[in-house]
């Protein structure tokens, strides 16, 4: 059991580096540029994320001095809903005829019509600026991991990933008017956080731990498999994602395999941290509020003694972890 310091350790992780992706195009990323692919291999966490279908509203394209506006057509609980999107493409390229069934925009160069790209709706949805949040706020339902001693990234997991499967499979019958995404995240290693507990009088510094000791095991010992198994338990507690049955608000618990190093080098809390930014969109699920920073914290002190580690004026009834938990924005 998790002992109380007079200086309390904390584990905080954060996202640094993600892509969003079609479940389709999964396999494409080996095509991409050498940092898309090192991105992708350096991310060991995915999330199985779903919002409404887009597509294109035909007869609403217009590209003018090299700005694209237009407005993309999606169904929100049965009725129908338009986002408008505003988005540079640039003057050397002409926008072809919209085809059927609406959900790939064709632009050739003005030079030399065999040079051509497109854009999905499910891309300009995340890409462009839009006229509200209905197709960038993007609710988790499943969130995973893969790791195999650093061998086996999200990617390589999710091409043949049976829970992805069954996500899509189940949504396309429940929810029709939904399309999945998936995005990947790269970790970078644990902060240590100290705090010292000089409020709290049941405590003698002179009994306190070996600072440097503990955090050369925090270092040494906390290997890299651990970490992204904390991240994504906390990930599953924070925003309880439907298709997880595992972790899913069970975490933290002591039974718990992935706790036990933890507790052994007596780390009282641990913080996980997610940001969408640069993916130009938030995440949020049923039981937490669409954000583009999301920071979960997990209290590991034995809850009949404890005074939350975040608590920091160590103060009866004050805040505890789940109350500091939430998205900044």
């Amino acid at each position: 059991m998790y002992k109380k310091r007079f200086t309390d350790l904390s584990l905080g992780f954060y996202s640094n580096g993600s892509l969003i992706l079609h479940p389709a195009n999964i396999e494409k990323i080996n095509n991409e540029s050498d940092e898309i692919r090192e991105l992708a291999d350096d991310c060991h966490i995915y999330l199985i994320v779903s919002r409404p279908r887009a597509s294109y509203f035909p007869g609403t394209i217009v590209l003018e001095n090299g700005v694209l506006t237009g407005i993309l057509r999606c169904s929100v609980l049965g009725a129908e809903h338009h986002v408008a999107f505003t988005i540079e493409i640039g003057e050397a390229v002409e926008v072809k005829d919209l085809q059927y069934p609406f959900v790939n925009l064709r632009f050739e160069c003005f030079d030399d019509p065999d040079e051509w790209f497109s854009i999905p709706a499910h891309l300009m949805s995340v890409c462009a600026k839009l006229s509200d949040r209905v197709l960038s706020d993007l609710e988790v339902e499943y969130v995973g991991m893969s790791y195999a001693g650093g061998k086996r990234s999200a990617k390589d997991r999710l091409i043949s990933h049976s829970t992805l499967q069954a996500v899509m499979a189940d949504m396309s019958r429940d929810q029709p008017d939904r399309e999945v995404m998936v995005v990947l995240e790269r970790y970078e290693p644990p902060q240590v956080l100290m705090l010292m507990n000089g409020r709290d009088k049941s405590l003698n510094p002179d009994e306190d731990r070996n600072i440097v000791v503990d955090l050369n095991r925090a270092q040494n010992e906390i290997s890299k498999d651990l970490q992204i198994c904390l991240i994504e338990a906390g990930l599953i507690k924070y925003f309880q994602p439907k298709y997880n049955d595992i972790y899913k608000k069970r975490f933290p618990h002591p039974s718990h395999e992935i706790l036990k190093e933890v507790y052994s080098i007596d780390f009282g809390a641990v913080t996980v941290e997610l940001n969408s930014e640069d993916l130009n969109v938030r995440l949020g699920s049923a039981t937490r509020k669409a954000g583009s920073h999301h920071i979960a914290n997990f209290d590991l002190h034995d809850p009949a003694v404890r005074t939350s580690f975040f608590n920091t004026m160590n103060v009866e009834g004050g805040p505890d972890a789940e109350m500091l938990s939430g998205p900044v924005y």
